[in-house]
């Protein structure tokens, strides 16, 4: 899945994209501000497409002055389920934080780092996953990291990579790895705060 895209999951085509920026933003958009956000797509496609959805209930058609503008229908029973569907990134991130905090041993942090967290997938990405190992950590720690990543793969359809560090190894090589940096610009927060891995990083 692309976790960017979450109703290509189930539906790649622009019906998708105009319900995912309707459910993510809940605001009044206009046509216009919809070929803002899908450049790559043209404005008759998408008139047709809210056209439909408007007949549907889906989407309500609001009249602002001589503009016309479109917002999701939360009181329709199909509402829930569209907006659970654009929330899928933040689903996949609270599923993984459950599962961590039932562990015994605790990482000193996780994040989502990558295309994943930067909105970057293609179909071909993985989903990549930074552990800071906790100190005295048993072997079980990492078998558990991995046992996660395999569940993860059921969870999205795509491979999951973990990075597992030492606090020691990033504060000794942290501004010298990029991979670290990355993470400590664009990582996605599951476990613990990144602000302090930004200070390591610097």
């Amino acid at each position: 899945m692309l976790l960017q895209l979450p109703f290509q999951t189930v539906t790649p085509s622009l019906d998708g994209e105009v319900l995912h920026s309707l459910a993510r933003a809940r605001e009044t958009f206009t046509v216009t501000w919809l070929e803002a956000l899908l450049p790559s797509r043209s404005p008759s496609g998408i008139r047709r497409v809210l056209e439909r959805l408007v007949t549907q209930g889906v989407v309500d058609e609001i009249r602002i002055g001589r503009a016309v503008g479109y917002r999701l229908n939360t009181e329709h029973l199909a509402a829930g389920p569209i907006i659970a569907l654009a929330r899928l990134r933040e689903a996949f991130v609270e599923r993984l934080r459950g599962e961590i905090e039932t562990w015994a041993e605790q990482p000193e942090c996780v994040a989502l780092f990558g295309s994943g967290a930067t909105g970057e997938m293609t179909e071909a990405s993985d989903i990549d996953l930074f552990f800071v190992r906790p100190a005295h950590a048993s072997p079980e720690f990492d078998d558990q990291v991995h046992a996660l990543a395999a569940t993860a793969r059921r969870w999205t359809g795509n491979v999951v990579n973990p990075l597992i560090l030492d606090v020691d190894h990033i504060h000794a090589h942290g501004p010298a790895e990029p991979v670290l940096a990355d993470i400590a610009e664009h990582g996605i927060a599951v476990i613990g705060d990144i602000r302090a891995l930004r200070g390591a990083v610097r």
